[in-house]
């Protein structure tokens, strides 16, 4: 089996669909609508930036406003980086914009079951390259089923945020706070919140279909004093994956490689 195909099985394992849960879960905030709408940066970079804000304190969420209060704080921003970790076999590391300030994009290297990688998402082209392309480039067209690549990721990395809240809104089963906690020095406040698998509809529950044998899954949320996730964490089929979110607003400089380092998988003896 070929290294590309390598690839697009390990975004059918567990991982990846540990990665794809997550997003719905943390990547709540935002609109998809109008992304596509918008043109790409016409040059080798793509850059985004808007203001930050201070820190504040803690105000404790209830039951019946977690979400919208969450969904509504991230929905403020523009930019966000993450750093999942999971012992699935994922170490990933992201920045990404949020909303509807143009087209999706995300810059993120890591490790994918052992093997390294590095992706650029511009809108619906997806870019990824790894130590055994020497230097050359992958490109995928996360909007096409048929695309080897491009469909292989796109449940994990082109999600719609509006649509999973609607899709995850009515699984929400329970929401507890445990007390306030810290993470690096900053004040959070911790909550479990329960969501029923059985209970999600839409796309989502497409993407949940091979864990139809569980009844419900535990997030555990650590919210900052303007209701933003600052960590989110559960287990999943016997799997503790955690997920940071820090730099919000930061400046996003995403590095498009240059039409001579894109390669088609044939040309790098994968594809067959």
């Amino acid at each position: 089996m070929g290294v590309a195909h390598q690839k697009i099985t390990v975004v059918g394992s567990v991982s990846a669909r540990v990665v794809a849960i997550v997003a719905g879960a943390v990547l709540l905030g935002g609109c998809a609508e109008g992304r596509d709408g918008d043109a790409a940066v016409p040059s080798a970079t793509a850059s985004v930036a808007a203001p930050s804000e201070d820190a504040a304190v803690p105000v404790e969420l209830t039951a019946a406003d977690f979400m919208d209060r969450v969904v509504a704080a991230q929905a403020r921003h523009h930019t966000v980086r993450v750093a999942i970790t999971s012992d699935a076999g994922l170490d990933l590391s992201a920045q990404t914009t949020l909303g509807e300030l143009g087209p999706f994009r995300m810059s993120a290297t890591g490790t994918f079951e052992g093997r390294e990688m590095d992706l650029r998402v511009d809108g619906d082209t997806l870019y990824a390259t790894s130590p055994d392309f020497d230097g050359m480039w992958l490109k995928g067209d996360l909007s096409d089923p048929a695309d080897m690549l491009g469909a292989g990721v796109g449940d994990a990395l082109h999600v719609d945020p509006t649509r999973q809240l609607e899709d995850l809104r009515g699984a929400v089963t329970d929401v507890v706070h445990v007390g306030p906690e810290a993470i690096k020095g900053e004040s959070v406040e911790h909550y479990v919140v329960t969501v029923d698998p059985g209970k999600v509809t839409g796309d989502t529950a497409a993407s949940l279909s091979p864990l139809q044998d569980i009844t419900e899954i535990d997030y555990d949320y650590w919210i900052d004093g303007r209701d933003r996730a600052r960590r989110v964490s559960f287990e999943l089929t016997g799997h503790t994956t955690t997920v940071d979110l820090t730099g919000w607003d930061e400046q996003l400089v995403l590095e498009i490689p240059a039409p001579e380092m894109v390669a088609s998988p044939e040309d790098l003896g994968l594809a067959g």
